[in-house]
């Protein structure tokens, strides 16, 4: 439970303190994570051991493992891989963004930018409605002070930045070579990234793990073209209504 001795708290330090300073909830994810397993496309057998790809003499960079994808289980499954099995690691990722696409996603994934964190920032900024409300059963005056939509939605989007930061230094601090593009198989030890300049650079790889994750898939329904996405909702410009319909309840 989040103490109420805390309300008067910025926003985000309420969230950094609770949450990022927790190692209860360090350890519990951490646990949690060890039980996922990536989706592994080693195009060779699964139990030989990490090497440089031989005869290779295409002049490509070449590496034991080459991740598509830098979302929580790509970014743990390549810094344990580095860290711990002393391999030559790389992770591909698509740039960064709030609403993601086929050209547009960001270190961290789903969770850091575009679902679990950015919830719980728009819940925690909702709850101080409640707790001006519940004070005057405890002799505050009545006060309801007004509230920008837009702090809240500027402070949410420079926290998910910065954890995106976050992210991509977890990995270069862990040796592994970071590439901002978009991941292609070319054949059993070859990946492509085609950057967004339009540039394209080939990866050699032993081992090559794809962990891409998913994104939100709109309906195949009659006016959707009117609705919007999970992900757009947590980057709305401006406060809705007071009429909102939440198809979903994931």
């Amino acid at each position: 439970m989040l103490s109420k001795t805390r309300v008067g708290l910025p926003l985000l330090q309420l969230w950094h303190r609770h949450l990022f300073k927790s190692s209860t909830f360090a350890a519990r994810v951490g646990r949690c994570i060890n039980r996922y397993q990536c989706i592994s496309v080693s195009m060779q057998s699964a139990a030989a051991p990490m090497a440089t790809v031989a005869n290779a003499t295409d002049g490509a960079p070449e590496f034991d493992l080459v991740t598509i994808g830098a979302g929580s289980g790509g970014t743990r499954a390549s810094r344990f891989a580095a860290q711990y099995y002393n391999a030559k690691v790389a992770v591909i990722e698509l740039p960064f963004g709030f609403v993601s696409s086929d050209d547009v996603g960001g270190a961290g994934g789903t969770c850091v930018i575009r679902g679990c964190v950015p919830k719980k920032l728009l819940v925690y900024g909702a709850m101080f409605n409640d707790e001006f409300s519940d004070a005057r059963g405890f002799g505050w005056a009545e006060v309801q002070p007004p509230h920008d939509w837009r702090t809240l939605m500027a402070n949410k989007s420079k926290e998910i930045s910065r954890l995106n930061s976050v992210y991509v230094n977890l990995l270069k601090n862990a040796g592994v070579s970071y590439y901002e593009g978009k991941g292609s198989l070319i054949d059993r030890n070859t990946v492509q990234v085609t950057k967004a300049d339009g540039s394209v650079e080939q990866l050699r790889a032993k081992n090559i793990l794809i962990a891409t994750g998913s994104h939100a898939t709109r309906l195949p329904i009659e006016g959707a073209e009117h609705c919007i996405m999970s992900d757009e909702a947590l980057a709305l410009e401006n406060l809705p209504g007071r009429s909102v319909l939440i198809v979903g309840s994931g």
